[in-house]
């Protein structure tokens, strides 16, 4: 989670980062949201505010609509189904985003965007946050609003720590560090998928049809802040577990929790060293390393109870915040590629200038660091992060 700034005067937001969707919303003044204390939206509080009618071009291009546009003077409606089974609708909004820009040669300079949003009447999710900030890869993704009035490049990151009082930054602009892996993603698809090729554990390649990763419609490797830990396709998740479970040891049962992870029960404090290292392989050569420390889940079960944080899918594979934390997460919009790097962090790397393919780049830096109870260029944007894990 972060905090966001909209409106005139600037109010400030809780949300989720999720660069599995595109389109950001916050709770709007008519929501139902029962005993949460939310921070809400209300267009007739800021001056800049402008609601998106039926007639806007906007409405029938970039933006995503539930077709109920009868009237051209109506607000143009949004509905948002998620794969967790929540959803949210409402109408959508255009207001002033203030950025904060910190330019290498003149400093801090005072700028704004106008930013297209979601104001909803309607949510599903139980958590405290007052809407989410969708970084996905669409049109109405912040990251391509943004760049498109020529305020940062197509490149942003986050760092999103695995300590358990949170922590971390998204930045948008180019970061400069050495080392990164990188892999490229197929453009074509809604999401950030990356090619998988296999799964290795212990230096050994499991047994699993490439095909189960390949990219389709209803396949594909995902890269999605907005889910909680990692979701791995049937057939792969079988083979892992299975693989895990006879090698850790061989009179060592599992079973499943409540969320679905399979649990193992071993009283023994040495029993999570016998976990594997796992390596996914992607088809450009890359690889990214899981250890144990990552993918055993800690908080919320007893000293004797391990889990594994991995749900099962009957299609898709998922990398979420499980993979994602203690990393910097490149994505970099221009040359279609997910990049990935471990890292501190509590360290904000520095930022550079962006290849000049398009709009002048620039900076603005929001910083703020608190944690949150549990869930879920020149040019900089870098948020601090309220990260949250269960």
């Amino acid at each position: 989670m972060t905090k966001l700034w909209l409106g005139t005067p600037p109010r400030e937001y809780k949300v989720l980062i999720d660069t599995g969707s595109d389109i950001t919303w916050l709770s709007c003044k008519t929501n139902l949201t029962g005993q949460l204390q939310l921070t809400r939206f209300d267009p007739d509080n800021s001056s800049t505010a402008e609601i998106i009618s039926c007639k806007h071009p906007a409405c029938h291009t970039v933006l995503p609509s539930d077709g109920v546009c009868q009237d051209s003077r109506n607000p143009c409606q949004y509905l948002i189904n998620y794969e967790d089974k929540t959803s949210t609708n409402g109408f959508y909004v255009v207001d002033s985003f203030p950025l904060m820009m910190n330019d290498k040669r003149n400093g801090r300079i005072d700028s704004t965007a106008k930013f297209i949003f979601g104001c909803s009447t309607f949510r599903s999710l139980t958590n405290d946050a007052d809407g989410i900030l969708g970084l996905g890869i669409q049109g109405a993704s912040m990251v391509i609003q943004l760049y498109a009035q020529g305020k940062v490049p197509r490149v942003f990151s986050h760092c999103l720590s695995g300590k358990m009082h949170g922590g971390g930054f998204l930045i948008f602009g180019e970061v400069e560090l050495p080392d990164i892996s990188y892999s490229h993603y197929d453009p074509s698809r809604l999401h950030y998928s990356l090619s998988l090729e296999s799964i290795s554990v212990g230096g050994k390649t499991l047994p699993i049809n490439p095909g189960l990763f390949a990219q389709s419609s209803y396949r594909g490797t995902i890269v999605d802040s907005g889910t909680k830990n990692g979701i791995l396709v049937a057939e792969a998740f079988d083979r892992l577990l299975s693989f895990i479970s006879k090698n850790i040891s061989p009179s060592v049962v599992y079973t499943f929790d409540n969320f679905g992870y399979p649990c193992f029960t071993n009283d023994s404090l040495s029993f999570r060293d016998l976990f594997p290292l796992i390596h996914f392989n992607f088809v450009d050569g890359e690889s990214m390393a899981l250890h144990p420390t990552e993918y055993l889940l800690e908080e919320g079960y007893s000293p004797g109870f391990t889990c594994i944080g991995f749900g099962r899918s009957e299609d898709f594979t998922i990398l979420g915040d499980l993979f994602l934390k203690d990393k910097i997460i490149i994505y970099d919009l221009e040359r279609q590629m997910i990049g990935w790097l471990i890292y501190d962090c509590s360290v904000v790397p520095e930022v550079g200038f962006y290849p000049p393919s398009g709009p002048k780049s620039k900076a603005f830096i929001s910083a703020d660091l608190i944690p949150t109870l549990p869930h879920r260029m020149v040019a900089a944007v870098f948020l601090h992060l309220m990260f949250i894990y269960s």
